[in-house]
């Protein structure tokens, strides 16, 4: 009930689950159908390190997302656990593009390294490929971060 609770005051947060020395789940905020936890996390997380992943679309959930794990220590500083989370990176971005404006009509669009929009100020354009856009091509040539600037042709 605890982490259901946390989880509502950051519904980014999709899921939480907390694990044992062993990585046997002891809790969790997850409904009927959860995510598989990220067993990845969870080991970084009980061998002592923070961990949080590279954007994934989630199966369960058809989301991008992050999954994160930290451990949990005693008054020792001994792994006792770890609270794992899948965030909802989607969400949170296109929350960020949803107030961005550019000078009369420009607006932020963010697309994955697959040229496919993950967070834009209209969401039926979310999930839509940008592949042949010329921003999206100079961004690959590129191989780095940062930002384009183009003219929208959708509108």
């Amino acid at each position: 009930e605890r982490l259901e609770t946390a989880r509502m005051v950051q519904p980014n947060y999709l899921q939480l689950q907390v694990v044992d020395a062993r990585g046997e789940s002891m809790a969790t905020s997850a409904d009927a159908n959860p995510e598989p936890v990220n067993r990845v996390a969870v080991a970084y997380a009980l061998d002592g390190a923070s961990y949080v992943s590279e954007p994934y679309r989630a199966k369960v959930r058809d989301r991008e997302v992050l999954a994160v794990a930290e451990p949990i220590r005693n008054a020792d500083n001994q792994v006792v656990g770890a609270i794992a989370a899948l965030f909802d990176i989607q969400a949170a971005l296109s929350e960020l593009v949803s107030t961005s404006r550019f000078n009369a009509s420009g607006y932020a669009v963010i697309v994955d390294g697959e040229g496919d929009v993950v967070a834009h100020p209209v969401a039926d354009r979310v999930g839509t490929g940008l592949q042949t856009y010329e921003a999206v091509q100079r961004a690959w040539a590129t191989r780095g971060t940062g930002s384009v600037i183009d003219t929208n042709r959708a509108g």
